[in-house]
């Protein structure tokens, strides 16, 4: 999962892939333009295993989305709708789950 919630070439504003029926689509970085290749939501949520790995403290936010909401971000709605999701966080990006610990 990327800083700004994206996953498989997935970025915010581009969430009707995630719906799409396609497998693979073209999308585009929002910011710079470059072409992509995409898996779209369809093959990533009917996976038998969905692992996001997720590191650095600039991804803290990403864990807060992908824990408390199902359709803030690509990486959130995959792993609110796959079956099997798993996460691996580093401990700066797990700090939201720490701080929710102590609450």
């Amino acid at each position: 999962a990327g800083d700004d919630g994206h996953t498989s070439s997935i970025f915010p504003g581009q969430e009707d892939l995630l719906t799409s029926n396609s497998i693979y689509v073209v999308s585009a970085h929002p910011r710079n333009g470059q072409k992509r290749i995409a898996m779209t939501g369809y093959p990533i949520q009917n996976a038998r295993y969905v692992i996001f790995l997720i590191t650095g403290k600039n991804k803290v936010d990403v864990v807060e989305e992908i824990c408390n909401s199902g359709d803030t971000g690509p990486a959130a709605y995959i792993a609110h709708h796959a079956q099997n999701v798993e996460l691996f966080v580093d401990k700066a990006a797990a700090a939201y789950i720490d701080d929710s610990n102590k609450k």
